[in-house]
């Protein structure tokens, strides 16, 4: 009974430890994202409508949605930057249950699954890779789910079709992951290392059919979705790919230097938690393979991944950083079920705790000067006029107000001449394909000069642009946009709202 109650005690206090970690971005005074405020503004369209005759339906099937309408719901009532803020904890909730989930599925867990707190707060939540994040969290709680099967049924394998459709619109690389998942699970109930019942009698090779059939929707989703993309295939760089991997490049989140003592002790306590499985896997199991060893497996393919496919490979980006993280996670999922004495795991567990706490520390004040930033370009996007076209011109040096933009139509019903989701064609929406040349090529992000804007104006072509919206501390003068930008603004607009940070331009009638 006492030993009952310790694990129950553990189990709520890892549970209470994850949800900590996701409300702790909640508090802070600015988690400011590259990506967020974009798909924020791609949210609101899919709820309200998008401009006609700039922004047009993509025609083909998109994966990348859920986390958009997930944003679009919280915006229908929380602020904007507090919407983006809230799903941004969804996400560090779902994939901390997530990835104690799988690991309770496999075996009981020990405290070092709470390796997997620092590991949450990583490059892509910086980057805003809101579907990525929570299809890597949806898919280890459907594998967690699917390993608790005790018997495999045909509500089960409905369960499984419905899921991998989810886990398609949510992000194909999760559908991929969760299907690896699967499979190796399989793998190991073929080989014996479980028994577990099917719907089909006989060979348990047969039930691989159902299982096979079930996830055939989304595999064909994927084909259709993966032809329509332009494919190149770049250089790889292997000494580059063993470098990013020993400096955890997947967990810098904005400067290397300044953060080399978190990733220095996280490289410590992750070598310190291997060495411990090791030990463990081979007091109790020798070199006897288990259904606890899938993560370690499922990570020595994300290895190979990081290191023979290069991050320009397809239509994606940052593929070594992503399977880098997967890695790292599946890593912890394997060192957290090796059975291990207490008195050995709690030292590391909390170790990895401090270390995230000064981690968060250091993050929460090197952030927030951003907020104001924020700030001031939501007051200034409340000034534009409703229904008006806005050309929004960025000169803030930093990178993660790179698509800031999006604050001006937080809450105005405007026309932005920005939003880099329309580009790559793997999003809800594309740019219209009759919208002007130069205008055209400025979305697509071919051209940052301007010079097609002074022709443009002085033909007054379609759609007028009301309003040009300068932000950033300082002008960029010596910029190539910057004469063409002098001239149009001189002759046709004349300034109007601002503050320290933006200035609206508005069009002379």
């Amino acid at each position: 009974m006492g030993t009952v109650r310790m694990d129950r005690g553990q189990s709520w206090l890892i549970a209470t430890l994850i949800i900590l970690n996701a409300a702790w971005i909640l508090w802070i005074p600015s988690f400011p994202t590259l990506d967020g405020l974009t798909h924020l503004q791609t949210a609101r369209m899919l709820y309200e409508g998008a401009p006609a005759g700039v922004y047009c339906e993509n025609p083909g099937p998109v994966p990348n949605v859920l986390g958009h309408y997930l944003i679009g719901a919280l915006h229908r009532f929380l602020p904007a930057l507090l919407a983006e803020r809230a799903l941004l904890a969804m996400i560090l909730l779902i994939v901390g249950l997530g990835t104690w989930s799988l690991a309770r599925s496999l075996a009981p867990a020990s405290p070092l699954i709470l390796l997997v707190l620092p590991l949450t707060v990583n490059l892509m939540l910086a980057l805003g890779f809101h579907n990525f994040l929570l299809g890597v969290g949806l898919a280890f709680l459907g594998a967690a789910g699917w390993f608790r099967l005790p018997k495999m049924g045909w509500p089960a394998l409905a369960g499984l079709l419905l899921f991998t459709l989810l886990l398609f619109y949510t992000h194909s690389a999760a559908l991929a992951l969760f299907l690896l998942l699967l499979g190796v699970y399989e793998l190991s109930i073929l080989i014996g290392l479980k028994d577990r019942p099917g719907p089909c009698s006989g060979s348990r090779w047969r039930n691989l059919v159902p299982i096979a059939l079930a996830c055939i929707p989304s595999l064909v989703l994927v084909v259709r979705f993966a032809a329509g993309r332009p494919s190149t295939w770049g250089d790889q760089d292997p000494l580059g790919n063993v470098r990013d991997l020993v400096e955890l490049r997947s967990l810098v989140l904005y400067h290397e230097v300044a953060e080399e003592k978190f990733t220095y002790s996280l490289k410590l306590l992750l070598v310190a938690g291997g060495l411990l499985a090791l030990y463990g896997h081979w007091r109790h199991r020798g070199l006897r393979p288990t259904q606890a060893d899938i993560p370690l497996v499922v990570a020595l393919a994300m290895a190979a991944i990081h290191f023979f496919v290069p991050d320009s490979a397809g239509y994606a980006s940052y593929i070594g950083v992503r399977t880098q993280w997967v890695m790292l996670l599946l890593f912890v999922v394997w060192v957290a079920v090796q059975p291990l004495p207490q008195v050995a795991t709690v030292p590391v567990a909390i170790m990895a705790l401090l270390a995230h706490q000064a981690r968060n520390g250091h993050i929460s004040t090197q952030m927030e000067p951003m907020a104001e930033r924020s700030t001031m370009l939501l007051e200034i996007g409340r000034t534009l006029n409703e229904g008006g076209v806005v050309l929004p011109v960025n000169s803030d040096d930093n990178w993660l107000l790179t698509h800031a933009s999006a604050l001006l139509v937080a809450e105005r019903d405007i026309v932005l001449l920005d939003n880099y989701e329309c580009a790559p064609g793997y999003f809800p929406y594309v740019w219209c394909p009759d919208l002007p040349d130069g205008l055209a090529a400025h979305l697509r992000g071919k051209t940052d000069c301007l010079e097609w804007l002074p022709a443009y104006l002085m033909e007054q072509r379609s759609p007028r642009i009301d309003h040009i919206v300068l932000f950033g501390f300082e002008e960029q003068v010596d910029h190539c946009r910057w004469p063409h930008l002098h001239q149009v603004l001189d002759r046709h607009y004349r300034k109007g709202a601002s503050n320290r940070y933006a200035t609206v331009y508005d069009l002379v009638r």
